[in-house]
């Protein structure tokens, strides 16, 4: 008769640290670019359903503000889905005002055309996607600033003078003072 004996090997507190170290790295390895349930992730900007998408969420916009002048896209600047009973469509859309009003016929409405005047906004909407339709559920607008549209203040007379007078003082050597009253020019 064979009689087998049974022994246990008793880890030590740091082997046993390394092998849960080593697991966990296995599981964060394996769960890297996973979709997170929920969670927002990028959307192709280039394709026909965001088009369409955008579309949605200025008729959205359109429909929502008091403004009478009919919104156009510039272009979408980002846009995120989301899994949630269906798909949600977070777009940040890229929006202008025009020189059509709300009740432009919508054959007519690929005429309109920016206005001097108006403002560009930044615009926030969520497009909700469930059972092959799609319904705008959430929209607001920021009015942006172009940076082109920022201008630079010529300076006045009484501010050339000023500093006609304090480049002349540095040539010659004598030094600057700040004056502490202010004249009206």
């Amino acid at each position: 008769m064979i009689t087998r004996r049974c022994s246990a090997h008793r880890m030590e507190p740091n082997e046993l640290s390394t092998i849960l170290m080593v697991l966990c790295l296995t599981l964060v390895e394996l769960s890297v670019g996973q979709v997170i349930p929920g969670g927002l992730q990028p959307a192709n900007v280039d394709n026909e359903k965001l088009e369409q998408m955008a579309k949605i969420g200025i008729n959205f916009l359109n429909k929502k503000f008091e403004d009478n002048q009919l919104l156009k896209l510039l272009r979408v600047e980002d846009a995120q889905t989301q899994m949630a009973q269906g798909r949600v469509y977070h777009l940040k859309l890229n929006v202008t005002s025009t020189n059509c009003t709300k009740y432009t016929e919508e054959d007519e409405q690929n005429n309109c055309e920016e206005t001097e005047e108006s403002s560009r906004k930044l615009c926030s909407v969520k497009v909700w996607e469930w059972r092959g339709k799609l319904k705008a559920t959430k929209g607001g607008c920021e009015n942006i600033i172009e940076p082109s549209s920022q201008t630079t203040e010529q300076p006045t007379e009484a501010t050339s003078d000023l500093i006609t007078t304090a480049q002349a003082n540095i040539t010659e050597g004598i030094p600057f003072k700040m004056s502490t009253h202010s004249s009206v020019v």
